[in-house]
């Protein structure tokens, strides 16, 4: 089962014994959940609006752009998308690639 522990996804191993001191095994059944970048010109729709800040339209938007204008090859090219400024390129900086 996933969980939120101190910010991130954690995968939490279900069989846990509660006997067990909590705070002393929490590492031991804590497995850090990680993500692969998306990549921005090749994702779909569905796999764009699971992005922070980018819902169905936005995704719509991106995959239009790409399709006028060709694939993103930077952020700044990014940030001319319409709806996607600084602060939401800045954002996506950490969860996208341009390959």
């Amino acid at each position: 089962m996933l969980r939120q522990v101190n910010g991130e996804l954690t995968l939490v191993n279900e069989q846990h014994d509660e006997s067990v001191d909590a705070d002393r095994d929490r590492a031991s059944h804590l497995t850090p959940f990680f993500f692969e970048p998306v990549p921005i010109n090749s994702a779909d729709y569905s796999l764009l609006s699971t992005l922070p800040g980018i819902g169905p339209a936005m995704a719509e938007r991106i995959v239009q752009h790409r399709r006028q204008h060709g694939p993103v090859t930077t952020i700044k090219q990014l940030e001319k998308i319409p709806g996607i400024g600084e602060k939401r390129s800045a954002q996506l900086a950490n969860h996208i690639t341009f390959k």
